[in-house]
């Protein structure tokens, strides 16, 4: 018998390449879209920040002017959801901390003001996570909470005398906004003060927040600067689903030991699972209804998910519980984009919603928090809470009379149902007297209506989070 190689076969040993004994395994099908679905999730991080290269330098270069000339100063960082704001943050300041020449020198609070039961509890919030020290001699007023946090960001406070600067980045800022604004003046004005040792920047949606609601910023030298995050156009949307996607089958490749060395980060993703046009179908549509990366990521997770829902059923009926063969159908093709596109973003009723005046909106969001938690609502019940959820947010007070109009504007809609002692006479006739005592009925789907106004204004999403509590 002559010995050639490591493995016996017809009675002679035949040369076997190591390659070929080891052979990685291939994932299956249903791993693949798994992995997929998860890079597509909106709280997956992606492994570098695409899309957003001009608003990514000045959040860069301002924190980095802070640190290098040790003066404070403020921004304000807005744009409607779902444009990058948040991630850019992230971004900027990880960069930031991971070079050497800030590294040392600068201490990054990040806050969410939605989080905060009432604005004033910023000051306790801040005073915790910058270390403040507990027990005896704590402070235990927000006033004594204000004076120890801004001591703690001058250059007479610990970091300030070691020649460093302390970053604050409040996320959903404008949940600080209160009748008088006090949060948010000392706030700003902080890093203008003298002997500042602090740079703050503020993230929400509203554009005209500081003019509108701070004017006296400007006046006092304070105004802080000024970045709007634009909507993203369809290029943009492609480019970021291509990214996850491509960072997806990276992930997948490394789990099978195939990946390549020389892999370029910025090569076009291979569509495995996509149709280009579905793709660009689905990027044209969010970036002409709003622009919002969340949608659109969405939207391409759901269709994956009708894919991995369809490689199960595949692989149970002709292959067990595995289904390792790649199925030429398994595809989002534009049909299927086209068919989720209009689950969801299609309804007449979200649309005659988005449309609505802003106290229309309003209104039908305290309605529909009210109406969820008590039956036989009142026109003037509903206004009483209406009153009472948006004190103190400079909201025009609506007189009976013009509270009456609104609910009868929603009712032609067909938002509302209202209902009084002359509902038997014509639908027209009804609305036209609706009256303090005629009750309201809400007609759209609590979870509808959140998920179609809640992201048009913070403020909404503060009636639909905090109002339940005042309902009841």
């Amino acid at each position: 018998m002559k010995t050639t190689g490591n493995s016996v076969s017809s009675g002679t040993f035949e040369t076997v390449e190591p390659k070929e004994l080891f052979k990685p395994t291939e994932p299956s099908v249903l791993f693949k879209l798994r992995k997929l679905q998860d890079y597509l999730h909106i709280s997956t991080k992606p492994s570098r920040f695409i899309a957003r290269e001009k608003e990514f330098k000045q959040v860069h270069d301002f924190i980095a002017k802070g640190m290098d000339t040790g003066k404070g100063d403020s921004m304000y960082v807005c744009g409607s959801p779902g444009v990058g704001k948040t991630l850019c943050l992230q971004f900027a300041v990880d960069t930031i901390k991971a070079d050497p020449a800030y590294r040392t020198k600068i201490k990054v609070v990040q806050l969410n003001a939605m989080r905060l039961a009432d604005p004033k509890d910023i000051y306790s919030t801040l005073y915790r996570l910058l270390g403040g020290r507990k027990g005896q001699g704590a402070p235990t007023t927000a006033v004594e909470y204000a004076d120890a946090v801004k001591a703690m960001l001058s250059t007479e406070g610990k970091r300030g005398r070691d020649g460093g600067m302390t970053l604050i980045v409040v996320d959903e800022i404008d949940f600080l906004l209160s009748k008088a604004q006090t949060v948010l003046y000392r706030l700003f004005e902080w890093p203008r003060s003298r002997s500042s040792a602090m740079m703050l920047i503020g993230i929400a949606n509203s554009i005209d927040l500081t003019n509108r609601f701070l004017p006296r910023l400007k006046q006092r030298f304070c105004e802080p600067k000024l970045l709007v995050f634009g909507a993203y156009n369809k290029d943009q949307l492609m480019d970021i689903v291509s990214q996850r996607i491509r960072e997806s089958e990276r992930e997948v490749e490394m789990a099978s030991g195939n990946e390549s060395d020389t892999a370029d980060e910025d090569a076009p993703a291979a569509l495995t699972y996509f149709q280009k046009a579905a793709v660009e179908l689905c990027a044209r549509k969010v970036a002409s209804r709003s622009g919002d990366v969340r949608k659109c990521l969405d939207i391409c997770g759901q269709c994956v998910q009708a894919l991995e829902d369809q490689a199960g059923k595949e692989g149970r009926e002709e292959e067990g519980d595995t289904a390792d063969t790649q199925k030429p159908s398994l595809m989002v093709k534009v049909g299927d984009m086209m068919r989720c596109l209009s689950k969801t973003m299609g309804s007449p009723v979200e649309k005659t919603m988005k449309h609505l005046p802003a106290q229309q909106q309003t209104v039908l969001c305290v309605a529909a928090i009210v109406t969820k938690h008590q039956d036989d609502v009142k026109v003037y019940q509903l206004r009483e809470q209406y009153l009472s959820m948006t004190k103190g947010y400079g909201l025009p007070r609506l007189s009976a009379a013009m509270f009456s109009d609104i609910v009868s504007a929603l009712s032609v809609s067909g938002l509302v149902k209202v209902t009084s002692s002359k509902s038997a006479r014509s639908k027209q006739r009804v609305v036209q007297e609706v009256t303090r005592l005629s009750q309201v009925a809400v007609c759209v789907a609590f979870d509808e209506l959140r998920q179609v106004l809640a992201p048009l204004n913070t403020f909404f999403t503060k009636i639909l989070d905090r109002g339940e509590t005042s309902a009841n």
